[in-house]
């Protein structure tokens, strides 16, 4: 119902979203962008996507609001399919928290589901698109900018109650929420017909199986709860998304320390896999299979570098980012040069996403010195960057820079029924993106095992602790 762009603030040197309502289609498309800035603007939560601004024009209104990289949620399962256990249940509980804030506030979202639901690179939740948010009042009433009887939302999403034009409490959301992690769980979303006949009807009358029984890895305890979320009764949901938030994470210290790891278990959620050879290569130990036929988790020790391509100003020395065109000219000619460097050293390219490129050393074939290696990786693409940058067409007072970290640890060779294996670098990948984000222009930042293992060969220089979240 709307357009949104991409956007640089000139001011405070930042990317932004800004969004306008489509208003030739929609009744009160002002009025429903003006209320969703006044409602987002009063909520404070790190699942919630953050208002910065309303501008208003005689020629139309828009929303300045937080720029949020990564994927929907509903994109992110096509391309990976459902999502490990561990790391549903994190997304549901940052959900759920986003969601007790806004109840807290008075706000119903009315319109949870994948598509409005972002995870960003570093694999946390963010909720969009208050467009269609409903206030509460203390008499159970709202202010509304529908006509009566009309069904906004989207109708798999709904709530039976909202399918029928009832009147909504928290509970709503809830049932949304129950829909939204059936399907980041089962792949596909529970109530989705061929038309919206169709999935209105499943909404009110279908009877899914349980989770467990869907995908046996699901505890049992976390199909009960789903299955509560999705009560048609409201009365038989949860009380509220605080308790739901509280369900999840006692259900998240009680799953296997192995699923916990959010390395191993994220990977998939917010980077593109690598995709291995299905036959295991020469000096390989291959993939252990179990009595059912699925392939077991391998560990590996293997050597991740991050770089991130920034611009910086000549005169300030501050970094920023590049502009869009001139981003995409230098990536090309950085990934090329990248994948030449890395094929005389042995390693590989993972993935480009944005300004970031990573590669790892270690797999197929692990060696002693794959640290060292991928160190003169990352010097030969420093010293290539300002050039590079130049052949993209970079002139003036900025000058293209990179900013790079190298994390040394374990990987996961693992596979799924009917996939081809799978590199999973998980925390060892989390890590070097993390320091690649605090490194200074043209540097490289190595992590503290890193340091023991390179200082025989390298001159470091200690720097002062740097907090990282999910790391010491």
């Amino acid at each position: 119902m709307g357009t949104v762009w991409c956007a640089w603030d000139e001011r405070l040197r930042r990317h932004v979203a800004i969004k306008q309502v489509v208003t030739g289609h929609v009744a009160h498309a002002r009025e429903r962008l003006r209320r969703e800035a006044s409602v987002v603007a009063r909520l404070n939560h790190p699942a919630i996507v953050q208002i910065y601004d309303l501008v208003e024009q005689d020629d139309g209104d828009w929303i300045v609001m937080e720029f949020i990289g990564g994927r929907n949620l509903r994109r992110l399962l096509d391309e990976e399919g459902p999502l490990p256990v561990f790391r549903a249940v994190e997304i549901g509980i940052e959900i759920a928290q986003g969601l007790a804030e806004a109840h807290a506030q008075g706000v119903l979202h009315r319109d949870l589901k994948a598509a409005n639901l972002m995870v960003t690179p570093a694999g946390r939740a963010k909720i969009l698109d208050f467009g269609l948010a409903k206030e509460l009042r203390e008499d159970g009433d709202a202010p509304s900018l529908s006509l009566p009887g009309t069904i906004l939302g989207t109708c798999y999403a709904m709530s039976p109650e909202q399918v029928q034009g009832l009147d909504l409490d928290a509970r709503s959301d809830l049932f949304s929420l129950g829909s939204l992690l059936y399907e980041a769980l089962a792949g596909k979303p529970p109530f989705r017909g061929n038309d919206a006949r169709e999935s209105l009807t499943r909404v009110l009358s279908l009877q899914l199986p349980p989770l467990d029984r869907v995908r046996p890895e699901v505890p049992r305890e976390l199909a009960t709860l789903i299955g509560a979320l999705l009560e048609r009764e409201r009365e038989l949901r949860p009380r509220s998304a605080a308790e739901v938030a509280a369900t999840l994470a006692s259900l998240r210290a009680a799953l296997p320390q192995e699923s916990g790891d959010r390395g191993d278990a994220s990977f998939d959620t917010f980077v593109e896999p690598v995709r291995l050879p299905s036959t295991p290569p020469p000096g390989s130990s291959g993939l252990a299979q179990n009595a059912r036929g699925r392939q077991e988790g391998e560990r590996r020790r293997i050597t991740v570098t991050c770089c991130g391509l920034v611009g910086v100003d000549e005169s300030s020395g501050e970094a920023r980012f590049l502009d869009v065109e001139i981003l995409s000219e230098v990536m090309a000619l950085f990934e090329e040069r990248a994948r030449e460097i890395l094929e005389e050293l042995g390693g590989r390219v993972g993935a480009v996403l944005g300004n970031i490129l990573w590669f790892y050393l270690g797999f197929p074939q692990a060696q002693e010195d794959d640290a060292e290696r991928a160190v003169r990786a990352a010097r030969a693409l420093i010293a290539q960057t300002e050039e590079l940058g130049r052949r993209a067409g970079l002139a003036g007072r900025q000058k293209t820079a990179l900013r790079a970290a190298l994390s040394t640890g374990t990987a996961v060779v693992a596979g799924r029924p009917g996939r081809e294996p799978q590199l999973q670098l998980g925390s060892t990948l989390d890590l070097a993106m993390s320091l690649q984000a605090v490194a200074p222009p043209n540097s490289l930042v190595v992590s503290g095992e890193d340091h023991r293992l390179l200082s025989r060969s390298f001159k470091l220089e200690a720097l002062d602790a740097v907090p990282l979240r999910g790391f010491e």
